[in-house]
C-alpha cells in the first residue's frame, strides 16, 4: 500500500528532478553567466553590472530572422503545410546540439 505507493512516488519525484536538471544543464547552461549578471542588473545599478551587448552571443548569419523566415516556408510547404513538423525540422538542428 501507502508504504509502496510513497516509495515509488519517491523515486519518480527523484527522477523527475534529475531529468528536469538535465534537461536544463543540457539547453541553457551556456546561458547562465548571461542569466546571472541579468538578475544582478536589478540589484546593482553601476554600469558595469548591466548587461551590454558584448556580453551576448553573436546569431550566427544562418539563424537570423531573414534566413529563418525563408527556412521556414519552404520547409512549411515541404511538409504540406505541416506546422509542427515545420517547427522541428527548423529548430531541431539549433536546440539540440545547445549546451
Amino acid at each position: 500500500s501507502s508504504g509502496g505507493d510513497s516509495g515509488s512516488s519517491s523515486s519518480s519525484s527523484t527522477f523527475q528532478s534529475r531529468i528536469g536538471a538535465t534537461y536544463r544543464r543540457w539547453t541553457y547552461s551556456y546561458m547562465n553567466r548571461i542569466f546571472r549578471k541579468g538578475a544582478l542588473q536589478k540589484k546593482d545599478k553601476s554600469a558595469e553590472a548591466q548587461l551590454t551587448q558584448q556580453d551576448l552571443y553573436r546569431t550566427p548569419r544562418d539563424t537570423e530572422a531573414a534566413a529563418l523566415g525563408t527556412k521556414f516556408w519552404d520547409l512549411y510547404e515541404q511538409t504540406g503545410g505541416n506546422f509542427l513538423k515545420t517547427l522541428w525540422y527548423i529548430s531541431a538542428p539549433t536546440f539540440l546540439p545547445a549546451g
